[in-house]
């Protein structure tokens, strides 16, 4: 398993004002690595997944309207009620992400 966090730089300054008085300073740098897989796999292939269930509606005749808006219904229902679990697992950022590009498409 991998660290999230990873100290980058650790860097001490020290100081002298012109009354020969002394301080330190320490700086110190981390990387924040983001676990990108989990949200590859379980998120966004079960938003794909969902998205090209859609295509057989082309494979429907004209005459078969009710079957067509059933579908198209019933996936974007599934979408919405996973958007809305994701939602809560997730923490909440003032920014858009990309996930939120897939789901505004």
């Amino acid at each position: 398993m991998t660290s999230d966090v990873r100290v980058v730089a650790i860097e001490k300054v020290n100081h002298y004002l012109s009354d020969d008085t002394r301080w330190s300073r320490i700086s110190l740098r981390m990387a924040v690595i983001r676990q990108w897989k989990y949200y590859g796999v379980k998120i966004c292939s079960i938003l794909i997944l969902i998205s090209l269930l859609a295509f057989p509606m082309f494979r429907l005749g004209q005459h078969e309207l009710e079957a067509r808006i059933n579908l198209i219904l019933t996936l974007f229902l599934s979408a919405t009620a996973f958007q809305f679990v994701v939602g809560e697992a997730l923490p909440k950022v003032g920014y858009i992400t990309v996930r939120y590009f897939f789901f505004l498409k």
